[in-house]
């Protein structure tokens, strides 16, 4: 399953260059990206400080090492990060079973449980996509499986402590699962473990603290207006500008079966399968099982919804699945020896048909109810894409131009015209230290710049130099004047 995993993940990696959410570019790669070479477009949250910096410095130490070994051409480092969370996510699955192997689940059982992260749609889609969740699930997942269960050594019980704690910086709603497991050890009387575990996490946040002091000027200075920002207290309109006129209040702030709702939709059999699985195993584990459960309601209710904020839960849910197959036959009092074998078939053969239809999935299905808008010369912006359609290499076609406008030796200056500012790779793809213009910039007469990424029908005499899908990279000028007032502001 892991071997099975990792394939479609390498493949999705290396052949996906679209964008389903800004966050996968402008929270992460575009903001390493300007610790490590000095360029990139800049979202109101790095300028704020409504975000701490752990992140995006984790992974721009990756792109200073794949500098140091000779792939500074940003297809190396592009693939390297995607491959890199690819890899996070099979090893996910992994930590999905320890985790279960941890509570005594038998090994068949485990493994099948570990099947639902492995081999479902939804952690497929997600895996390559450099999100702070994608980065955090890991630490947590194998925190949790070495911290939790009773027998292990006080060593492991540290390092799973400090997993955690690592977890919660990289995405600070983990600070769910850390408290949650503090309890869990707690109403155990396991009083010892608690204490340790309460003090290598204050450690972390110390670490997170004193980041924020170094990077904002103050200790936790990014949380409070993070936290703003997620329950909805602030004036959208004025945080968000123009992007509200595109993703509407409704679409961050959806209902609270938001969550259950898009599960059901974007996974279906495996989850209702292993939901079920689990509700068997609340004798065995019933710490671990109120874990889950307060990660998943908290999250509803947390107004700012996107699904994958719920992707950690998942792991979890396959380790109470694989549980529940161990615990259902004396449960259903029936001695029958097929029937664990049978249960984890099933979780297994559900979730290897979710994930044999991973590349239908469409923005619908994962929670996006707003069209994806291309734009002509005149700014008019058209719908592209519908909800109902793929959610896969959207806009490859626009970040390949981008990488293909890399290697042109005359380029001084660059629009991006052909679709909205937030939905194109930036200076991740770019990786030029010229300007970057996007959608709102100035007009093609404008000597700022002297290629333009267009639509395809819409070069107007223009020399095309290179063409991906629909879209055109069109050569306007030879060379360009300098604009003072060029803004790398998203």
């Amino acid at each position: 399953m892991l071997v099975a995993g990792a394939a479609v993940r390498a493949w999705l990696a290396l052949t996906d260059d679209g964008i389903f959410w800004p966050d996968e570019i402008y929270q992460s790669l575009e903001p390493a990206h300007k610790i490590v070479f000095g360029t990139a477009i800049m979202p109101w949250e790095f300028l704020l400080g409504a975000r701490t910096w752990a992140f995006p410095g984790l992974i721009a130490v990756v792109l200073k090492v794949v500098d140091l070994v000779g792939l500074r051409d940003p297809r190396g480092y592009i693939d390297a990060v995607k491959l890199l969370f690819s890899a996070l996510s099979v090893a996910t699955a992994w930590a999905a079973y320890r985790l279960a192997r941890g509570y005594g689940a038998s090994s068949l059982a485990a493994a099948a449980g570990a099947s639902l992260f492995a081999l479902a749609a939804l952690p497929i889609y997600f895996a390559p996509r450099a999100f702070s969740e994608s980065a955090s699930i890991l630490p947590a997942t194998l925190g949790l499986a070495l911290l939790l269960p009773p027998g292990l050594t006080r060593r492991r019980r540290l390092v799973g402590a400090a997993l955690l704690g690592l977890s919660v910086v990289l995405r600070l709603q983990n600070v769910i699962l850390g408290l949650g497991a503090i309890g869990v050890l707690v109403w155990r009387r396991r009083n010892d473990d608690a204490r340790d575990a309460a003090i290598v996490l204050a450690g972390w946040a110390a670490v997170y603290g004193l980041l924020d002091l170094v990077t904002w000027g103050g200790l936790f200075a990014s949380i409070p207006l993070y936290i703003a920002v997620n329950v909805g207290v602030i004036n959208f309109t004025n945080t968000f500008g123009a992007a509200v006129v595109r993703s509407l209040p409704q679409w961050f702030y959806p209902p609270p079966y938001f969550f259950a709702q898009y599960l059901l939709v974007s996974m279906g059999l495996p989850f209702v399968v292993a939901v079920v699985l689990a509700l068997f195993s609340a004798r065995r584990a019933p710490g671990l099982a109120l874990i889950a459960l307060a990660y998943f309601v908290v999250h509803s209710f947390i107004p700012h919804k996107e699904l994958r904020f719920v992707l950690p839960d998942l792991p979890l849910l396959g380790a109470l699945a694989a549980i529940g197959i161990d615990e259902a036959p004396a449960l259903l009092r029936c001695g029958a020896s097929w029937l664990s074998p049978a249960l984890a078939a099933a979780l297994v053969v559900a979730s290897m048909v979710s994930g044999a239809g991973f590349h239908q999935l469409t923005f619908a299905e994962l929670g996006i109810q707003g069209n994806r808008l291309v734009a002509g010369p005149q700014e008019d912006l058209r719908t592209s894409k519908t909800p109902d359609s793929s959610a896969f290499d959207d806009p490859g076609d626009v970040n390949r131009l981008l990488l293909v406008a890399h290697g042109l030796p005359d380029l001084c200056g660059i629009k991006v015209e052909a679709v909205l500012p937030e939905f194109q790779g930036g200076y991740t793809y770019l990786d030029r230290n010229v300007p970057l213009y996007r959608l709102g910039g100035p007009p093609r007469t404008s000597t700022f710049y002297n290629y333009a990424i267009v639509l395809k029908g819409t070069e107007a005499g223009a020399e095309v130099r290179a063409s991906e899908g629909g879209m055109s990279l069109i050569k306007l000028r030879n060379s360009c004047t300098v604009d003072p007032k060029f803004d790398t502001q998203l």
